[in-house]
């Protein structure tokens, strides 16, 4: 679980250095994309698979000793790991979705830049009170 969250580290790492290299925003941003897709489904088939309103699938509860047993308390470990894999399942969720969203925005600036530019110099030629 833990390395989840270190191998998403180490993408932005590897982004940073590669960016060294002048290496173009959109292919930085596509890299990261592929190595995240990667990632989830290399992470799905280990449990760490919690959608939004999916409720953790729960493994065999341990109680903690007398009182576990007359009260039900789960122990505290298996509260932490619970905890882990939700929030591993969505630091890659919220970093998949934002070099998504960088992509979508560099492409977008690619490919509708020079139209917005020509617009606007169109409309900067237009006579006052007309635009």
């Amino acid at each position: 679980r833990l390395a989840v969250s270190g191998v998403v580290a180490q993408l932005s790492e590897a982004q940073r250095r590669l960016a060294a290299f002048k290496a173009p925003p959109l292919e930085l941003q596509l890299f990261a994309v592929a190595h995240l897709l990667v990632l989830r489904e290399k992470v799905a088939p280990l449990g760490a698979r919690l959608g939004p309103g999916v409720v953790a699938k729960k493994r065999p509860e341990k109680r903690a000793g007398v009182l576990g047993r007359l009260f039900g308390r789960r122990q505290a470990s298996e509260q932490l790991d619970d905890a882990r894999a939700i929030d591993a399942k969505k630091q890659l969720e919220d970093a998949l979705r934002s070099a998504c969203a960088r992509v979508v925005a560099l492409a977008h600036r690619a490919l509708a830049g020079p139209y917005v530019d020509a617009l606007r110099c169109m409309r900067d030629a237009l006579p006052p009170g007309v635009a």
